[in-house]
């Protein structure tokens, strides 16, 4: 955004930007209008059941009610930033012990996986819709959104979003696919 401020006006007529998705795009067309950078083009408005938000929702709610996956765990684990190695999860399922083992000579990352663990198993025991609050607010997940976002406008969107889509679990039942649920709704 900065380039693109810099630039005379004649040289940003000329100027395009690719982007590879919709969401992109769009992201990027709020970022200029915020700059007061003019856009010319058609971008739609993203779907808001098609986000990395939802996305990470998903994961999470399946690590929770389906089986402590690792391709779930990997989507969240360092949402906001934990410093955590893929290496240190090796096998399809979490493994607390394992995980613990990988980091035994670091104590920090033992007293941060302790945290997270005993927080993923009280979200287990909680409805969906507060397992959601719990990821957000005690697990960092809202900084996490907070951080990525480029400006005020789309902290409030991202934040506004999420707010939105975790209403939609309230009436998730834990144990059946996330995605599946996601796709009843999106039908109606």
């Amino acid at each position: 955004i900065q380039t693109l401020k810099a630039l005379p006006q004649q040289e940003l007529n000329q100027t395009a930007i690719i982007l590879r998705t919709n969401l992109d795009a769009f992201q990027y067309r709020e970022a200029c209008h915020e700059a007061h950078i003019p856009v010319k083009g058609n971008v739609s408005v993203p779907n808001k059941y098609q986000n990395f938000i939802l996305s990470d929702f998903i994961a999470f709610i399946s690590f929770l009610y389906l089986g402590h996956r690792r391709s779930d765990f990997l989507c969240f684990m360092n949402k906001p930033d934990r410093f955590l190695l893929r290496e240190a999860f090796p096998y399809e399922t979490i493994d607390r012990k394992q995980v613990m083992s990988y980091y035994r000579k670091n104590n920090s990352m033992l007293i941060s996986l302790k945290y997270l663990f005993s927080t993923l198993e009280l979200a287990e025991k909680i409805s969906p819709n507060l397992a959601i609050a719990l990821f957000r607010h005690n697990l960092g997940y809202d900084d996490y959104l907070i951080g990525k976002a480029s400006g005020t406008e789309e902290k409030k969107r991202y934040l506004k979003l999420a707010d939105d889509l975790q209403a939609l679990f309230k009436t998730y039942i834990p144990g059946t696919d996330p995605k599946e649920f996601m796709k009843s709704i999106t039908e109606k």
